[in-house]
């Protein structure tokens, strides 16, 4: 068994040290085949770095690191030509001339690399005159290959001007790449994010980060996985089964389906899917499972108040389509909220159709780490809490309701509204959709809120916790298959009752719920059974005992429409 590279980017050495490599040498030979300029986007800790340096190892002649890979057989010469290669994220970005005085000295070390003296005072001067020098020397048109193009950039989303500013500082760099057209055999930018103008005129490298073409280049197929990983899921499965870890009824096939659905369903054609490289080989490192999108989470320049404003917006449903240039490029001076979530990695290509001939694009959560990542960030965001401190109450929310022990749920409950310093309580317009958030983050699913109606016992100005609980109460559905949590009131023998009896019963249970919620406020007014709507979803709340499937089948039967609802995106766990 090979091993695992572990953190390693770097193509020669994982072929030098026999490690573990998922062939991505057809895609490269595609890239090769399809032209001479482009730009691929994924999220951090994807595969880009490797992929840069597949290609720098191809482009130096190293034939014997691909022997056995697709490229071996498929015609390439591995004749060496002259290689510029660049990484961004090395480049200091305190401010805009920090980056130009540190492009250039990036510039000048790749020219002493092959042995020359570099001359010109701009970067994109001194491009200019290193690809007529190599071209000069070699008799062979050189490749540009730059890692991390974003990383200056994005490091200012929260800053129009600032980004406006830095994104001036490489446009001379590049422009001058472009006039250089003729004499270059092949450029690539890779990097999170691509904003509109970054990488020079339109039309000089092209977008190949949408599309069935490179969908896979980065990142690990279904295919890939059952290869790379067969015997290192074995021992895993085995390791966590004798921890406890893992039932032990369950095998590695379970263990692989599990992983798949954590880190795996990105995709950027809407059919092929891939799992995150980094987060599968953290966990067989570790042999146990990580939140890694929230650990690696989306730049530090993103501000946070996106999150909290995205949290009612993501995912966007399927009847929202985006085309294939809204995707590739951000606009600097307020780039739009979902295609910056999808470069971000935070969404990811669900679905693809034609509209007149052009193809659009619906977007959703990759897999249930990110889903449950993004919604820490936004309730962090909303309730001004680090992500230690708000992981402790979603844990404690998440032990006492699962149990079904309605005060300490409403202990929890009163934590969070007290840490959070009023950001949860009655008259922030946002209190709805963070209620739902932590509940869906402590493993439960429940409707979404009505805006205009707010929380049961809340609404009315209530704010105590006791309200939260019995919203919370009525509306959940353990998405382990376990019926009910917090249980308010029991209804002995209800599965014995007709249909109208039960229909009694279940009411009668709801108004005193509601009655206690409310601190001893009469409860709403009474809405037909069978009336739909957000209003009654959030404001009705219909109370089994434990376990009492036939319950929920006789109230079902007589019309009384309940919120205990499987929900396909349920979390089995929260972060």
């Amino acid at each position: 068994m090979s091993r695992l590279p572990a953190s390693l980017q770097s193509f020669r050495e994982i072929r030098e040290e026999g490690l573990a490599y998922a062939d991505k040498t057809e895609h490269v030979h595609r890239l090769l085949m399809d032209g001479r300029g482009f730009r691929l986007t994924r999220p951090r800790s994807f595969g880009k770095t490797l992929l840069v340096s597949t290609l720098r190892a191809l482009f130096r002649g190293r034939a014997d690191l691909f022997k056995g890979l697709y490229l071996e057989s498929s015609g390439w010469d591995f004749a060496p030509r002259p290689v510029v290669s660049l990484d961004f994220g090395r480049l200091g970005c305190a401010s805009p001339a920090e980056a130009a005085d540190d492009l250039c000295w990036e510039l000048k070390r790749a020219a002493a690399r092959e042995e020359l003296t570099v001359k010109g005072a701009s970067a994109g001067s001194l491009i200019s005159w290193l690809v007529d020098a190599l071209y000069a020397k070699k008799r062979r048109r050189p490749a540009v290959l730059v890692d991390n193009a974003s990383a200056p950039l994005e490091r200012r989303l929260g800053d129009p001007a600032g980004l406006e500013a830095m994104l001036a500082v490489f446009r001379g760099f590049w422009e001058a790449l472009a006039a250089q057209g003729p004499r270059l055999r092949f450029v690539l930018a890779a990097g999170n994010f691509a904003f509109r103008g970054m990488t020079g005129p339109e039309g000089f490298l092209r977008d190949v980060s949408l599309g069935p073409r490179q969908a896979l280049s980065c990142g690990f197929s279904d295919a890939e996985f059952d290869v790379l990983f067969r015997e290192p899921l074995a021992e895993a499965a085995e390791l966590m089964r004798s921890e406890g870890a893992l039932p032990a009824s369950r095998g590695a096939g379970d263990l692989r389906s599990e992983i798949l659905r954590r880190y795996g369903g990105y995709s950027w054609d809407g059919e092929t899917r891939a799992a995150n490289p980094a987060a599968v080989i953290s966990f067989f490192e570790n042999s146990e499972h990580s939140w890694h999108f929230l650990e690696e989470r989306p730049p530090d320049g993103i501000p946070r108040q996106v999150f909290a404003e995205a949290a009612e917006l993501v995912p966007p449903g399927p009847e929202l389509t985006f085309t294939r240039g809204l995707l590739n490029s951000l606009e600097c001076r307020g780039p739009a909220l979902h295609p910056l979530l999808f470069q971000a990695g935070a969404l990811t290509v669900s679905g693809r159709r034609e509209r007149d001939g052009v193809p659009e694009y619906s977007l959703g959560f990759p897999n249930r780490e990110v889903e449950a990542g993004f919604r820490m960030l936004a309730l962090a965001a909303m309730t001004g809490l680090d992500h230690a401190a708000l992981r402790a109450h979603v844990r404690r929310f998440r032990n006492e309701a699962g149990e079904g022990r309605a005060e300490g749920a409403a202990a929890a409950l009163a934590g969070l509204l007290e840490a959070s310093e009023g950001a949860l309580r009655a008259g922030n317009p946002r209190r709805g959709a963070m209620y739902a958030l932590l509940l869906r983050l402590a493993g439960f699913e429940a409707p979404p809120p009505d805006p205009g109606q707010g929380i049961p016992g809340l609404a009315s100005g209530c704010s105590g916790a006791s309200g939260a609980a019995g919203w919370a109460a009525g509306s959940l559905r353990f998405s382990g298959g376990r019926r009910i949590q917090v249980i308010l009131r029991h209804i002995p023998g209800a599965e014995s009752l007709g249909e109208g009896a039960a229909r009694r019963l279940l009411q009668e249970s709801l108004d005193a719920a509601l009655r206690e919620a409310a601190d001893g406020e009469a409860p709403p007014e009474r809405i037909p059974p069978g009336a739909a709507g957000p209003s009654w979803e959030t404001r009705r709340l219909y109370v089994f005992t434990a376990g009492q499937s036939e319950t929920a089948g006789a109230a079902a039967g007589a019309g009384c429409p309940l919120l205990f609802r499987p929900l396909a995106k349920a979390a089995e766990e929260g972060p």
